[in-house]
């Protein structure tokens, strides 16, 4: 049923404003009808709303009521006996119980829920969810909790609380969130994150208790009636943001005059509107003034939330409205509220300002820019080249000069390097570290050399720290070389330069390569790259440039008169690097774009080469790449391989190293030609990545696949712009596989899998992260479909076998037509029982709005439309598949798969077999039993048609009977036995089958869906054949035609048997 658009988009549609306006008729009703107390009126809609939102949440405020009421009650009265004190009432005894309440919430987060739920766990032998879930919220909840408790006591006044809360409840469950637009899905407290946050919020409670105790004394002193101590001591926390106070004030006005003209005017004025009637009625003029409002700002200011100009609290203006109605004038209420909260204010402020010098908090503050330790980049010349290149690009935009100091130090650094190429011993590699290190710099030898260059190199990095970068150069130096220095100034906008200067360094045994922090701009001096430069080569450098306008595979070479090389020595003879490079010429004149000085002044050699011809000398010994011969039993592996891997002990991938694997692995890959897709690969191992090749994706369409890290991103080659990812593949089982067969059997344009537990999703420096940017570079013009398939934990009332859909980017409008299509009958999506939006699951409101880091990217910097499938366990534990190898290497004993071979020799098609088709190899089975094997117990005997089928098959197999011709065998029957033997991995029901005349059983690894199957087909002309799944599957079959059209989306159906070209007997 279609919702009643009753509450204005942006407002109370998505506020507890009217369960609380419910709560106070409800309790109205039970004061007038039976005389119940008219306290704590924020209490019944207030717990609704967190009832029906988080149960667990509602029990623990109930709970902490409870305690605060008997310790409160201890405070009044079991210690007035001793003299300590008299008991309290009234303001003084609501004050004892909101100090009560902050202890009992203190102890409780503290210790008290974190212990019990450890405890809890180690007996139930299952995680729960986070304690935080547990914690009770409000700011006063509890303690308004525990006064409606007060007076009927314990026992008597539990009752009440129950019916008034359990109706409220029941009216928001019942007509009020399934019938109009009220939506919990964004319940966002009207007291911000204090409420929400105890622990971290002390000083809120601070200043509460300050400004409670100073109203208690004030009313006793001067006689000041604030309508309740709370009322000043919330006032008091919006001295922080004064605008909400004057909303507040300005609110609490507006309803003091309505509320008095309706009152004179009115025929209201002929009723008796007073104590909890009078309440009512301005509370209830406060829900219409606030709704008015959302009315008029939703039309007349679009994009500007109502609830921003709604006042603090629920109440707070009806408390402050009431108070003010008795008086001639406002001010009589409103100065001596506003002083108190004033007073509360500066004298908490100040309290909490001396126990943060008294008595600080000891938590361990992080050092500025930690220094980010992973090397993946540095551990070879070519990474530590290519990591000079995407520091450029990580320059600050702005060109600074950084402080003296800093420029001294470097200097200095950059002059002892120089000393210890010039001269490479123990001590100058001493004096060179120690100055790199007072500069910021890290000198690292390189771990896996690429055997190009005479002697050992090192590379000079600037240290990474955090997000931080900044524009200092980097060099790879060779301490003992005698060749000339090789710089490129311009690593960014003449890629890949700075990568292609290792070949050519090896190629003239140079003995430094100085890559600049950010690209030279002519008449723009970089104090940085320069200084490095002047100390590095006094006597002049060799400049690399990409020029597009030099012949290919024709470098072109420029020398001024005072070069300090010549062209016969820049030709490329060295047999380490030099095949990878052709002969260069010498060209006239100044090169294009001159950088420095005026040309002839300097002692420079430019050599200018085309990109492509960079490109093929770092392709150049490259390695093949990989290949697979289907993506499904590839991915099993790759999932399989890294479970058990052991942890590396590598630390995460800087930003830089990320940056890396987006834009020089990733993007090159998505989109770039043959060529850049070669130097990709070449790349990839730099950040141990790995390039695959796949032979079939689907529908016999070939893909290419990056693993990085744990991370697989798998790029399809048709049209399609839909892309899946699967990001909490460890903590969400099944997920990986549901994504694989969604992107296979809708031929999608990519799929990302998060193998790893590198936090994707949850931060914007994870491999996933980098790689679902890069994605995002696809096809500029083109939005795309992102659909992340995602895990849903077993929740309190929400059904079993629904998928829930969740929007992120937006709340409102349809879904994806691709989503839609997978969700019909001929869809992927078709096993899939029902499905609703979060917003239309008040149980999962939870979620509403819930994006991660990956969907939070797409949703600030591009177009694409989102999805998020929330699978239950119900409909993902057929998916969470175990090791199908495992499962086939037991039919190795009756030779239905060949033994000593690894999983990938069982890889068979299986809608190949499925029609009728013999994989490679096959022998006649009744040959496999002439064999022998030992015998099996049979298993346990089933009732019903299969143990009646069962045992005419054993009568059949009678030696009596063999000296007859044997006829033909049941087809159904031994399906039967198959299917028995997937349920019960008991060998005996295959024998019974192999034992048959006239049929085929052959079992292999799907090669489109990646899961173990046993075959079997009748060999007669009219034959029947039938797929039986191993591993976890659904009960029943699934009966199709034999046409190829209809075996194929057959193939990723989830019941246990597929039957192809026959009906159920």
């Amino acid at each position: 049923m279609t919702p009643f658009e009753v509450l204005p988009h942006g407002g109370l549609d998505q506020s507890i404003l009217i369960p609380v306006l419910v709560g106070v008729y409800v309790a109205l009703f039970f004061t007038e009808t039976f005389g119940w107390v008219f306290v704590g009126l924020v209490v019944p809609g207030y717990l609704a709303s967190v009832l029906a939102l988080q149960p667990t949440t509602a029990a623990v405020i109930v709970l902490e009521a409870i305690v605060t009421y008997l310790l409160a009650r201890g405070l009044a009265y079991a210690l007035a006996p001793t003299g300590v004190w008299a008991p309290f009432f009234g303001r003084d005894r609501f004050f004892v119980i909101v100090l009560a309440s902050v202890l009992v919430r203190q102890h409780d987060q503290l210790w008290i829920l974190p212990a019990l739920s450890s405890w809890l766990e180690l007996q139930l032998g299952t995680e729960l969810p986070p304690v935080r879930e547990f914690y009770s919220i409000g700011l006063v909840l509890v303690p308004l909790t525990a006064n409606m408790l007060w007076k009927p006591g314990l026992v008597r006044g539990l009752g009440p609380l129950a019916v008034v809360v359990g109706l409220t409840y029941a009216i928001l469950e019942l007509v009020l969130l399934p019938l109009t637009n009220l939506s919990l899905s964004s319940f966002e407290l009207l007291y911000e994150d204090s409420a929400i946050d105890f622990l971290g919020h002390a000083r809120a409670y601070v200043l509460l208790l300050t400004t409670a105790t100073l109203a208690a004394r004030f009313n006793l002193r001067f006689g000041w009636d604030f309508g309740g101590i709370l009322v000043p001591a919330l006032l008091g926390l919006l001295w922080f943001t004064p605008l909400e106070m004057m909303v507040t004030l300005a609110e609490a006005c507006i309803l003091w005059s309505i509320t008095k003209l309706l009152l004179r005017y009115t025929p209201l004025r002929r009723y008796n509107l007073e104590g909890p009637r009078k309440l009512a009625l301005v509370f209830t003029l406060s829900v219409v003034l606030k709704w008015l409002l959302s009315l008029i700002v939703s039309v007349s200011m679009p994009g500007m939330r109502a609830r921003e100009l709604f006042g603090f609290g629920y109440l707070l203006s009806t408390l402050l409205a009431i108070r003010m109605l008795p008086k001639k004038a406002t001010r009589r209420v409103l100065l001596p509220t506003i002083s108190t909260a004033f007073a509360g204010w500066l004298i908490g402020s100040a309290l909490g300002l001396g126990l943060d010098v008294a008595a600080p908090v000891p938590t361990p503050v992080p050092a500025f820019n930690p220094r980010n330790t992973s090397d993946r980049l540095l551990r070879s010349e070519a990474g530590a080249l290519a990591l000079g290149h995407v520091r450029a690009e990580l320059a600050p935009p702005r060109l600074e000069a950084p402080p003296a100091s800093a420029l001294i130090a470097h200097a200095e650094a950059w002059s002892a390097l120089a000393a210890w190429i010039a001269a490479p011993t123990d001590d100058a590699a001493a004096t060179a570290r120690d100055a790199a290190a007072r500069a910021d710099l890290g000198i690292h030898a390189m771990s896996a050399p690429t055997g190009l260059f005479h002697h050992v190199s090192y590379a000079i990095s600037p240290i990474e720290r955090g997000v931080v970068h900044t524009s200092w150069p980097s060099a790879l130096v060779v301490p003992g070389a005698s060749g000339p220095a090789i710089v490129v100034p311009r690593p960014v906008a003449e890629a890949p330069a700075a990568e292609a200067a290792g070949p050519l360094c090896a190629a003239l045994s140079c003995r430094l390569v100085l890559v600049a922090g950010r690209d030279q701009v002519p008449g723009v001096i970089d104090t940085t790259f320069s200084a490095a430069l002047a100390r590095l080569a006094p006597e002049g450098a060799v400049e690399l440039r990409a020029d597009f306008d030099a012949p290919p595979g024709r470098p072109l070479v420029h020398l001024e008169a005072a070069a300090p090389i010549g062209l016969p020595a820049l030709q490329p003879a060295s047999p380490r690097g030099g095949a990878g490079l052709p002969p260069m010429a010498l060209a006239e004149g100044a090169p294009p774009l001159l950088l420095g000085a005026p040309w002839g002044e300097g002692r420079r050699a430019v050599v200018r080469m085309h990109p492509e011809t960079m490109r093929a000398s770092l392709l150049r010994d490259a390695p093949e790449i990989r290949s697979a011969p289907a993506l499904m039993p590839w991915l099993a592996e790759q999932v399989r391989a890294w479970s058990e891997r052991p942890e590396s002990g590598l630390a995460a991938p800087s930003v830089a190293e990320l940056t890396f694997l987006e834009r020089h692995v990733a993007e090159p890959l998505i989109h770039g030609f043959t060529e850049d897709r070669a130097l990709a690969a070449r790349f990839a191992r730099l950040v141990d990545a790995e390039v695959w090749q796949l032979r079939d994706c689907g529908s016999r369409r070939p893909c290419r696949a990056l693993v990085a890290n744990g991370e697989i991103l798998v790029l399809g080659t048709g049209p399609s712009k839909l892309v899946i990812e699967a990001i909490r593949v460890p903590e969400e089982a099944g997920t990986w596989r549901l994504a694989a067969e969604l992107f296979s059997a809708t031929s999608g344009r990519a799929l990302l899998i998060a193998i790893s537990r590198s936090g994707a999703g949850t931060s914007a420096f994870t491999p996933a992260q980098a790689l679902h940017q890069a994605l995002s570079a696809d096809e500029a013009g083109a939005p795309r479909t992102i659909v992340q398939v995602r895990g849903l934990g077993a929740r309190p009332g929400a059904p079993a076998d629904a998928l829930a859909i969740g929007r992120p980017r937006a709340g409102v409008g349809e879904l994806p037509p691709v989503l839609s299509d997978m969700l019909t009958m001929s869809g992927p999506l078709s096993f899939v029982p029902r499905w609703r939006l979060l917003e239309d699951a008040p149980e999962l409101a939870a979620l509403v709005g819930v994006r991660d880091a990956l969907m939070a990217f797409s949703a600030a910097f591009t177009a694409d439309a989102a999805a998020i499938l929330w699978f239950p366990p119900a409909l993902r534990r057929v998916y969470a598949l175990g090791d199908p190898c495992l499962d086939l290497r037991r039919l190795s004993a009756l030779d239905l798969v060949p033994t000593g071979r690894s999983c990938a020799a069982w890889v068979r098609d299986e809608a190949a077999l499925a029609l009728g088709g013999a994989a490679p190899g096959v022998v006649d089975v009744r040959a496999v039993m002439s064999k022998g094997t030992a015998k099996e117990e049979p298993p346990a005997r089933k009732s019903g048609r299969a143990a009646a089928e069962a045992r005419e098959a054993e009568a059949r197999g009678k030696p009596a009977a063999a000296a007859v011709p044997a006829p033909a065998a049941d087809f159904m029957t031994a399906l039967a036995q198959v299917e028995a033997y997937a349920e019960s991995n008991n060998l005996h029901w295959l024998r019974l089958v192999l034992a048959e005349p006239g049929l085929r059983l052959q079992a292999g690894l799907g090669r489109t869906t990646g899961r173990g199957f046993l075959a079997l087909c009748e060999t007669g002309a009219d034959r029947r054949c039938a797929l039986v799944w191993l591993g976890p599957a659904l009960p029943g079959r699934t009966v199709v035609p034999s046409k190829i059209r209809a075996v194929g989306p057959a193939l990723w159906r989830r019941n246990r048997t597929l039957l192809v070209d026959g009906e159920e007997r």
